[in-house]
């Protein structure tokens, strides 16, 4: 299978991964920073747009990790797209 449809199926199974686990820590892990959100209750749209901006390496989510725990799943997310970036570059290169 081409390379590049294995990194466009494995970034799309891990956005939806980190989507339902940040959805299911909810609201006690995690706190909104911006104005863009109009409501108080975050939702499953919310998590989803979280975890496209975490892996797209936008960096401006307008929600935030609240607790330690979460805090360290995002750091998960982030490594596990460097770690995908290095896999790649070296199966193309060699």
């Amino acid at each position: 299978m081409n390379i590049v449809i294995i990194f466009c199926i494995y970034y799309f199974i891990i956005i939806i991964l980190f989507t339902f686990i940040y959805y299911y820590l909810s609201d006690d892990h995690f706190y909104i920073d911006s104005q863009l959100i109009y409501s108080n209750k975050l939702d499953l749209i919310d998590y989803i747009n979280f975890s496209v901006n975490i892996q797209s390496t936008v960096g401006l989510p307008s929600i935030r990790g609240k607790t330690q725990i979460a805090r360290i799943i995002i750091t998960i997310q982030q490594l596990l797209l460097v770690f995908s970036i290095f896999v790649v570059y070296y199966y193309h290169n060699n």
